[in-house]
Parts: C-alpha cells; sequence; structure tokens
C-alpha cells in the first residue's frame, strides 16, 4: 500500500508527462476513485469500506490495488525528467531494457542492431553496468549467429573492460557511503588515513575510467582537506574538479554543482565573501531559473549579504525566494527562510512573534544546531534591545544548547558569543572591546548568520 499510495501522490510532479495520459486513460472507473482517493489522506479503511463497503482484506480490493499498482509502473518508464544527462542516461535504460525483452523473445536481428546502436550511447554517458552486458549481448550474437568472429572478440574484452570499471564503482561506491554516512558524527575525522588511503588508490588511471570513480576521488580529497582546515587545498581540489568535469563529452550539472557548492562553503568558512559573492553571481548569470540550483545559488548570495548585515541587499533576496518558495527544491532551505526572516526583522527593529517561529521550528526534523541555535541567539537579542526582562529565561535555554551541541573547536566564535550575551546581565557590560578568536573564519555559517562583529555593534547601538 506504501509504494501505490506514493506513486499516487508523485503521479502530478514527476509521473505525468504525454504517454502516461494513454495509460491514466485506461484506468477503469474504481482504479480512478482508487487512485483520486490515495492522492489524499483518506485511510486504507475508508477507501476499501468506499469502493467494496469491506475491510482492506478483501480480495477485489486486494486486486484492484494490484492492477492500479501494474499501471503505475507501467507509467515509471515512461518518465523523463530532470537536467539533460538525467534524461539521455533515462532514455538509455528505457532502450535498454526493450533489448533485454527483445533478446529474451529471442528477436535477435532486431535486438543486436538496437543494442550496437545503444552501446555507443551508453559508453558515453559512462553507463558500464548497461554496456557491459550490451556488448556481452552483441558478442554471443557475433559468436553463435552472425558468425564474425572478430567483433564477437571486440564486444567480448569491451563487456569484461566495462565489468571491470563496474566492479571499481562498486568497490569505491561502497567506501564513499560509507565515509559520507559518518560526516557529522565523531568518526568522520577519525577516518582521515582512511579517507586519503582510499583516494590515493584512485588517483591517476582509476578516476579517468568513469566519471563516477573521478568524482569519488574528488570528493574524498575534498574530505582529507576539509578535515585538514587547509583553505588552500580545498579550494585547488575543487577547482581541479571542475575541470575534469568540464572536459567530459557530456555535461554534468549536478556534479559540477557539488563542488561549485564546496568551494563557495569554503569560500564563506573563510571569510572570502568577496570570492563567494563573485562564483554565485557567475552562476546566476549563465543559469535559467528553471535550473533547481538556481534557487539555492540564491539562497546562498542571501546567507552572504545578511552575514554582512547588508539589508537592503539581504531583502531583495530573499523576497524572490520566499515569492518561490515552492520551486526551493531543498526542504532545509526553505525551513532557514524562517531563520533569515527573523534576523532581518531584529535588525529593522520589528515585532517578531518567537511562539510561531518556535513552533514552525519544532516541526522540522533537522540538524538542531543549524536551526534552534541561531533561533536562540536572536531571541537573546531581540529581548536584549525591547524587553530586557526576559533576558535570563532566554539566556538559560541557550546555554542548554551550548552544552549538548556547541562543545567543538568549530563553535568557538558562538561559544564566545554567548558568553558575550550572559555579561549583559550584568549591571554594566562591558562588552563593546570584545574581541573575538579567529576573526578571518566563519566557523559555522548555518548558526552565526550574521557575524558575531555585526551583532555586537547592534547589541551596543
Amino acid at each position: 500500500m506504501k509504494e501505490l499510495r506514493k506513486l499516487a501522490k508523485i503521479y502530478d510532479e514527476i509521473l505525468k508527462n504525454k504517454t502516461s495520459r494513454y495509460i491514466r486513460q485506461s484506468f477503469n472507473q474504481k482504479e480512478d476513485t482508487l487512485f483520486k482517493l490515495l492522492k489524499s489522506d483518506v485511510s486504507e479503511n475508508s477507501i476499501s469500506k468506499k469502493l467494496y463497503n469491506s475491510t482492506p482484506s478483501h480480495q477485489s480490493y486486494q486486486s484492484l490495488k494490484k492492477s492500479l499498482l501494474d499501471k503505475l509502473r507501467s507509467i515509471i518508464i515512461t518518465v523523463n525528467v530532470g537536467k539533460a544527462l538525467q534524461k539521455q542516461r533515462l532514455e538509455c535504460s528505457r532502450q535498454f531494457l526493450v533489448v533485454k525483452i527483445l533478446t529474451a523473445l529471442k528477436l535477435r536481428s532486431i535486438s543486436a542492431s538496437m543494442a550496437s546502436k545503444l552501446l555507443k550511447k551508453c559508453m558515453k554517458y559512462h553507463m558500464f553496468h548497461e554496456s557491459a552486458e550490451l556488448a556481452r549481448i552483441l558478442s554471443e550474437h557475433y559468436s553463435v549467429f552472425d558468425k564474425n568472429p572478430r567483433k564477437a572478440e571486440q564486444h567480448h574484452r569491451l563487456s569484461m573492460d566495462c565489468i571491470q570499471t563496474y566492479s571499481y564503482e562498486l568497490h569505491y561506491g561502497w567506501h564513499y557511503s560509507y565515509y559520507r554516512s559518518l560526516y557529522g558524527t565523531g568518526e568522520f575525522e577519525k577516518n582521515l588515513v582512511n579517507f586519503q588511503k582510499t583516494a590515493d588508490e584512485l588517483a591517476g588511471q582509476l578516476i579517468g575510467r568513469s566519471s563516477r570513480l573521478g568524482f569519488y576521488y574528488f570528493e574524498l580529497r575534498f574530505f582529507e582537506f576539509y578535515i585538514q582546515k587547509n583553505l588552500d587545498a580545498q579550494v585547488a581540489i575543487c577547482k581541479e574538479a571542475l575541470r575534469y568535469f568540464r572536459t567530459l563529452d557530456f555535461k554534468h550539472d549536478s556534479i559540477e554543482n557539488i563542488f561549485v557548492f564546496h568551494l563557495i562553503e569554503v569560500y564563506l568558512s573563510f571569510n572570502r565573501l568577496n570570492d563567494a559573492e563573485k562564483l554565485i553571481e557567475e552562476f546566476l548569470e549563465k543559469t535559467d531559473e528553471k535550473n533547481a540550483a538556481y534557487y539555492r545559488y540564491q539562497e546562498l548570495l542571501l546567507r552572504v549579504n545578511l552575514y554582512q548585515g547588508n539589508i537592503a541587499k539581504t531583502e531583495s533576496v530573499f523576497s524572490y525566494l520566499k515569492k518561490n518558495i515552492r520551486k526551493l527544491s531543498n526542504v532545509y532551505t526553505r525551513d532557514r527562510l524562517i531563520i533569515y526572516e527573523m534576523y532581518l526583522d531584529i535588525l529593522k527593529g520589528n515585532e517578531v512573534n518567537f511562539r510561531k517561529i518556535n513552533y514552525n521550528l519544532n516541526q522540522v526534523k533537522q540538524d538542531k544546531k543549524g536551526l534552534h541555535v541561531p533561533f536562540l541567539i536572536g531571541q537573546a537579542i531581540y529581548h536584549y534591545k525591547k524587553d530586557p526582562g526576559k533576558l535570563i529565561d532566554k539566556l538559560d535555554a541557550l546555554n542548554q544548547y551550548v552544552y549538548k551541541y556547541l562543545k567543538g573547536e568549530d563553535f568557538a566564535r558562538t561559544r564566545e558569543f554567548i558568553d558575550l550575551l550572559d555579561k549583559l546581565l550584568d549591571a554594566k557590560p562591558k562588552v563593546s572591546g570584545f574581541q573575538f578568536s579567529k576573526p578571518d573564519e566563519i566557523q559555522s555559517n548555518d548558526i552565526e548568520i550574521v557575524a558575531y562583529e555585526k551583532l555586537r555593534e547592534f547589541i551596543m547601538s
């Protein structure tokens, strides 16, 4: 039932297309009713009662679900969404399925001709699993049926080479996935030697075998330099990765975006805001608004402007993002707009409804450091300026978060700023000359929404 309901709910957003409409029109009356009810939040008990006046275990209801699921699965094969590379690979996958079916039906002359053309496309787009099988089919065809030993041998060697590349992708993909799963835990930094070892193995010939292996290599090198806090090396490996992916025979937008994001994050972390802003604006100039990443870059531009306390520029970008909030693909980014708006209102001296903000944040199943800590910091600043009597309670809550979540070196500036806020409880707070450590770093822009130096000036104004 879960799969069926999920497919029904994503139909309009992902599955709906010209071809799928023909299958959609084939729904009988009860299939159509079930489909519409599944798109809502009506319970399965209510659906089965409406359709058959029975429980969900009723045989007719189970048969209806199966027939609808079969038709929705057929629609999946027609889907053609995403960026250019994804669409090309989806089309190759569809054709690959056709070749496999034709081969199973022993329609070899048709399948061999189609496989030969498709093999070139799959090789071009680094689809080595599919390429290995297509080359195997052609090797068997030329060996047994079309009697061409030279072509049979060529395709056999190609099949084995593709299998080897695919084997490398599986092997290093497993290592990468495991390392990636450690991010945000204490184990991540402990695996520095493993990152180095795995990246060293990938260096050289392996990264040239496939874009996937190249991605694993550059990501692991980036992790290595990230842990070492080596700014120059992080910037260099991102730029090297971008050069590598831009020399491929196809444009790999999604991976390029990952390394551009990394590069921007590095610039932000080390307070190279001009470099970050330049890179963001270059992307925005050459990118269509239909590209989902366009809005992610707008959010990064907002972060740069808000961090510097530039209210006018921040408001302009914020208004644009709020207007296009449904187009933001990253749910976490949409949630962060709540925090950005709160800081804008605080800096402008507006009234803030903290109860409403807190309610919305409590609905978010995300890292509490990234949302609740900046919320509590902003709340403390607001009450110091407008209602100092409530400050002590707000600081108690904030200090509890410090104890739970902000123990590492990466949060030193945040702990120092909270210490400054604690000093505001004194009758004569001496915070004007307060100096933060590492002024050239933004240790966590997820938390340090506005530069703490700027917030200190705002507090004392």
